[in-house]
Formats: structure tokens, sequence, C-alpha cells
């Protein structure tokens, strides 16, 4: 987004602290860009961060290393289906986490035109923690919502119901990936 609306500040929330530092390193040259380790919920505070990587992926670091590309997510996950798709488990970190509302808060913003959240299956907790600052456009990824975690809230029908009873209609159905609209 950054790059294609240069003149808007984006904001890039990664839960990962492996992810965090790869990002920084990236994009550190980007104007208007801010980054945040948080991990995007329905409470302020600390969380369990279940990590796991692809093996043999290999990204560098802001020191110039290799260092593993770590995926996560709060839930717990399915050891089978990480097999099946090449992936291991790692380990868990104590990562912050923060609601929308508190985020907006803290960083003076008081209007949001597009989220787009990959948060691995996390998608209900970010919603739900978003009361007051509302944004235009939601797109949501949900590929591993209920390919690599246990917690699913019901699947996207429930993530759909509490979107809608907060405004929002869906526009675009990709399958996994979703496009909601503020009404």
């Amino acid at each position: 987004f950054n790059t294609w609306f240069p003149l808007a500040i984006t904001y890039s929330i990664e839960g990962s602290p492996n992810n965090f530092e790869i990002l920084n390193h990236k994009l550190k040259s980007r104007e208007n860009l801010k980054t945040f380790n948080y991990v995007m919920y329905d409470k302020v505070g600390e969380i369990d961060f279940n990590r796991i990587g692809e093996y043999g992926h290999v990204e560098e670091n802001a020191q110039g290393q290799p260092t593993e590309m770590v995926m996560g997510t709060i839930y717990t996950f399915k050891e089978a289906k990480l097999q099946l798709h090449n992936m291991k488990s790692i380990d868990s970190v104590k990562v912050k986490s923060i609601t929308l509302d508190k985020f907006c808060e803290d960083n003076n913003i008081t209007e949001i035109d597009i989220i787009h959240a990959d948060i691995e299956g996390a998608s209900y907790d970010m919603v739900r923690g978003m009361n007051k600052v509302l944004p235009k456009l939601i797109f949501l990824e949900q590929e591993a919502n209920e390919v690599f975690t246990d917690k699913t809230h019901g699947g996207n029908f429930e993530l759909d119901k509490l979107l809608v009873s907060k405004g929002y209609e869906l526009l675009l159905n990709l399958g996994n990936d979703f496009l909601y609209k503020r009404t």
C-alpha cells in the first residue's frame, strides 16, 4: 500500500518478532511507513505467540544474516496439518497485544481507509477489538483460519455476523479472502 499510495501514512503491524525484524530491514527507507511489533487482538496486554516455520525458508535480517521466516498465531497448531504443508512448530514467545481502538488512540488516528489483515486465524479477535475507529474497508486473508489452528470462532460465518453487527457488508468473497465495506 505504501508504494501505491505514497502520500498516505501506512501502519504495518506484525506479531512475529522475527518477521518484524525482517519487515523493518526491508522497508526502513520507506517514507510515511510506521512499523509496530504487536498482535492485533481484542485485549491489550501480552499473549503467547506460537511460532511455526517453513522448512528451508530463510530471509535476511537487519544485520544481513540469514534468519528463518516465521509464521505464527495466538492459537495452537494442528500438528498433522503443519506436516502436510512442510511446516514445523518452533516455540511460543510472549508478544504485546493491542486492540485497534487502543492503537488508534496511541497514534492519534481518527480515520482508517483500509485495513488489510493477514493474521493467521485471529481476524475475529481483531474485529472484536474495533469499536471506535471503524475502517471504511477491511480486507481479510483467512487461509490459515481452519488449516493451522484449532480455534475458529465458528469459521467465517461468525466473523461475517460480527462484521455485519458493526455495520459492514461483504463486497467480495474470494474463497479464503474477503473484502468488507462499512455501510
